[in-house]
């Protein structure tokens, strides 16, 4: 099994199947005896992220989503947060990114005149326009989500400290 077998069991990350595809031709070109150390080696690796939700967004949301961003597409979209009405606004996505258990785009939100950070299991409608835009420049998702805890980053940081006990504090 392959390192993207692993991540897109069931529970782990939806949407990779075509990253699948490309490790299995990748596997299969490689020579046998390459191909059986990877294989051996596989076996004592395994990857467990936090259980995403199987649900989490509908393919074709996702789909329409990744082209958009690829081809630097306006969408059309409603959204639906759960501790607000739903909006309605123009995304210019910048980047699609799977982040602790669930798909999301960070773009350009032209209802917020900001760059927001939207789940894509809440888009209860996205179409694409016949609008395209410039990328930023300076646009990184790095940048973008800082050092953020998981993915809402703040506007300050903060200095914490953790306390072990000694026997976990020496592994």
């Amino acid at each position: 099994s392959t390192i993207t077998e692993l991540v897109a069991k069931p529970g782990g990350i939806p949407y990779l199947e075509s990253a699948e595809r490309a490790m299995n031709k990748v596997g299969a070109a490689l020579p046998s005896g390459v191909r059986d150390d990877v294989d051996r080696l596989m076996g004592q690796v395994e990857f467990r992220p936090a259980h995403a939700e199987a649900s989490d967004v509908a393919g074709d949301v996702y789909a329409l989503v990744r082209t958009a961003t690829a081809q630097r597409q306006e969408l059309a979209c409603l959204y639906e947060s759960p501790d607000a009405e739903p909006e309605e606004f123009i995304l210019r996505p910048y980047s699609v990114f799977f982040g602790v258990r669930a798909w999301y785009v960070a773009g350009w939100h032209s209802g917020r005149k900001a760059v927001r950070t939207l789940r894509l299991s809440r888009f209860a409608k996205v179409s694409p326009t016949d609008v395209t835009f410039p990328k930023p420049p300076r646009f990184s998702l790095e940048n973008y989500l800082g050092n953020a805890w998981r993915m809402i980053r703040g506007d300050e940081d903060h200095q914490i400290e953790l306390i072990f006990r000694p026997q976990i504090a020496s592994t």
